[in-house]
């Protein structure tokens, strides 16, 4: 599949839809110059990335085998939904008896 533009991926677009796909551009600008190119919560890190298609945000943690994905409509809920993530993540390897991988190796994967 090949990389589309912005402007490819909305020129189709309803003009409802267009904004809230450049929305959603603007809120992941905003979001990685606030936080980086990553959220970061109890050692963990996970992506921030934006969605024009469905207007939302929404990332995944990094590092580890299995896939955690969270998203959100707006930073704050990001963020909150990127934290329960990780919380929901640690408590299923507690569960399964999974070693987690090690917040120190995560954190200094960059």
């Amino acid at each position: 599949m090949a990389i589309r533009s912005f402007k490819e991926l909305t020129d189709k677009m309803s003009p409802e839809r267009r904004a809230a796909a450049e929305a959603s551009a603007k809120r992941a600008s905003i979001a990685i110059e606030l936080y980086g190119e990553h959220l970061e919560y109890r050692g963990y890190r996970g992506s921030i990335e934006d969605s024009p298609e469905d207007g939302v945000l929404h990332g995944k943690l990094m590092g580890i085998r299995d896939l955690v994905s969270y998203d959100g409509a707006d930073l704050d809920t990001l963020e909150t939904n990127f934290h329960g993530a990780v919380d929901e993540y640690i408590a299923f390897c507690k569960a399964e008896g999974k070693p987690l991988p090690s917040p120190i190796c995560v954190t200094q994967m960059h």
